[in-house]
């Protein structure tokens, strides 16, 4: 019987997300969910949102700054 290969080309479902951290960026989330007293999904989420909203089109942008303000 052969297993079937999942394919990353279409969209997810839903509105969750999967991430594997490395060693380092995992100990910087627990030590942040620790002092926020948050879960560590709920610092991984409000981290992220705090990201995109301060870098809203990173790879399409020449230089971005915090702020969504580009550098002259």
């Amino acid at each position: 019987m052969e297993r079937a290969i999942r394919s990353n080309a279409r969209p997810a479902p839903g509105k969750n997300v999967l991430l594997k951290l490395d060693e380092e960026t995992n100990r910087r989330l627990i030590k942040a969910k620790d002092r926020s007293r948050r879960s560590k999904t709920a610092e991984a989420y409000l981290r992220l949102k705090d990201h995109l909203e301060r870098f809203p089109d990173f790879y399409n942008s020449e230089l971005a700054v915090p702020g969504g303000e580009k550098e002259e």
